[in-house]
């Protein structure tokens, strides 16, 4: 009986797998030139993660459906701590999070994309603007950011 649902869970899977692959967005792409993006991103923790995680898949699958996006990452709010160097800043349970969080920045900065901090946030948590990680630029207020990168033609995704 277990070789059976093994073999079914097996069979099941490969299927699950196989049309994973096939799956595409061409009704929203078709025809599209822009597909840059703002991301907007104010929670922190696990959630952060896991938002960093799919904004970089979303990267991804858009150069494998033959798109080149621009991604700029807009960090604030809740964000903000998870972004710094070093362990300072966020509890102790939240270590093991911004550590693989800043692993995920490393990727963001090998794939070229713009991250910025807004200085507004970083005094709000009191940070001193010379802990954030390399590659994430302290910029004097997000939401000119996001204003101005929409004038530009960026989509903004808010991740709140």
């Amino acid at each position: 009986m277990k070789k059976l649902i093994l073999v079914l869970v097996i069979l099941f899977g490969t299927t699950l797998i196989a049309q994973a692959a096939d799956l595409k967005n061409d009704a929203a792409l078709t025809g599209v030139t822009n597909t840059n993006a703002i991301f907007d991103i104010s929670p922190g923790g696990k959630r952060l993660l896991g938002q960093l995680n799919v904004i970089y898949k979303t990267y991804e699958q858009l150069v494998d459906f033959g798109h080149k996006p621009k991604f700029v990452l807009a960090f604030r709010g809740g964000a903000t701590p998870f972004v710094t160097s070093g362990d300072r800043y966020v509890d102790s349970k939240d270590l093991r999070i911004k550590k693989l969080v800043q692993k995920k920045i490393e990727e963001f900065n090998k794939l070229g994309a713009s991250m910025e901090l807004c200085s507004i946030a970083a005094d709000a948590k009191k940070i001193d603007k010379g802990d954030f990680l390399p590659g994430i630029e302290v910029v004097a207020n997000g939401y000119i950011s996001v204003i101005g990168y929409q004038s530009k033609g960026y989509n903004l995704v808010p991740i709140y």
